[in-house]
């Protein structure tokens, strides 16, 4: 949100006609590289709504690295490595480090490929503990050493006894947001980190944003955030997603049933799955509670009453009216009625003992 912020939204109050869902997804795509991670929900949003009033995506992202820059965050440029350039730049870093293994120095070329800076591999070295900065006689004359590892040199010092340094005040770093993980029943599902996966869940967002965008009370109903996080149970862990929304599984923390099946319906929708569609429509319990539950997920039928999911709600709606006025009963009771019919039937086709005798007396020579 930060980044976007003042950035984006230049051009008219009307949605332009050359706005294209794909320019989009190469906006979040293209921010994603810069940063290394996803833009969240609304910064997602805040794209959308840029290119739909006239903003073209290569005015986003040059708006994105400029906020980035004036906040001092250092924006990656992807670059290719001269030959010669790889050997002196690990070198240099093993001087600050340690002696790095071949398998090391092919993620440092893959990091500098990417735009990082010498400088921020060495700090990420050190912040992880991978490695500790090396002790020099005079910290001065290398500056950089002061600002990768202040407090390391003051604790050396301080081992001294007849020598008195200051403690040094040390910037406490704000926590690191830690990313969205699930207990997994079935093991990460491989499609989840590729490129495919990655396209479906543009689209699903996108999809979310023009579904609830008319909706007055949308956030009251549905939080864009609850969504976002269904999104990506659903793409990491399908088989899981599944057990939640047919066999009644608990979902994860902070998530509830019907935000997964939201998010399953909108995969499905993406993905065309017409077969996971009927389910959703046919099967699931949770399209019939009469609770929140079943609130929220009619609210997402009312919305687009054309979708395959309504379509396939009204016929098996129809199906069961038909059934019940002609049997002048409830559905429930009628299944269970020929249920009953079906066991009584089977119970009395069984073959008896007298039958089985005489079956072997007739195939005998």
């Amino acid at each position: 949100g930060g980044l976007l912020a003042g950035g984006l939204g230049a051009g008219t109050s009307k949605i332009s006609s050359k706005f294209r869902p794909q320019d989009a997804a190469d906006s979040i795509g293209e921010i994603e590289k810069i940063f290394n991670e996803k833009p969240t929900f609304q910064e997602t949003k805040q794209i959308i709504e840029s290119l739909k009033k006239g903003t073209s995506k290569e005015e986003i992202i040059g708006a994105v690295k400029q906020a980035a820059k004036d906040q001092g965050i250092e924006v990656l440029e992807p670059r290719i490595l001269k030959a010669g350039e790889l050997a002196p730049a690990v070198k240099r870093i093993e001087e600050k480090t340690k002696k790095l293994s071949p398998s090391e120095a092919l993620s440092i070329k893959t990091e500098l490929e990417r735009g990082v800076s010498e400088e921020a591999i060495v700090k990420n070295m050190i912040d992880t503990g991978e490695v500790k900065l090396k002790v020099m006689a005079n910290p001065m004359d290398v500056p950089t050493a002061i600002k990768y590892d202040q407090p390391a040199i003051v604790r050396q010092v301080e081992q001294i006894p007849e020598i008195k340094v200051p403690k040094v005040e040390v910037a406490q770093k704000a926590p690191k947001i830690e990313e969205l993980t699930y207990e997994s029943l079935e093991g990460t599902s491989g499609l989840a980190k590729s490129v495919k996966a990655k396209a479906i869940k543009d689209k699903m967002i996108y999809g979310f944003d023009r579904d609830f965008r008319e909706l007055p009370t949308y956030e009251k109903r549905i939080k864009s955030d609850d969504m976002s996080k269904a999104t990506d149970f659903v793409l990491s862990d399908y088989k899981s997603a599944e057990k939640v929304i047919f066999e009644g599984a608990k979902p994860p923390k902070d998530m509830l049933p019907e935000d997964v099946f939201v998010a399953m319906n909108a995969h499905a929708t993406a993905t065309k799955d017409v077969e996971m569609i009927r389910r959703l429509a046919n099967e699931s319990g949770l399209t019939g509670e009469a609770t929140l539950m079943g609130q929220r997920i009619q609210a997402l039928s009312q919305l687009n009453p054309d979708s395959a999911l309504s379509n396939m709600q009204k016929v098996a709606k129809e199906r069961i009216s038909k059934v019940e006025k002609k049997a002048g009963k409830k559905i429930d009771k009628v299944k269970a009625e020929v249920a009953d019919e079906i066991k009584k039937e089977t119970r009395q086709s069984l073959p008896t003992k007298q039958d089985w005798s005489s079956f072997i007396e007739s195939i005998k020579c």
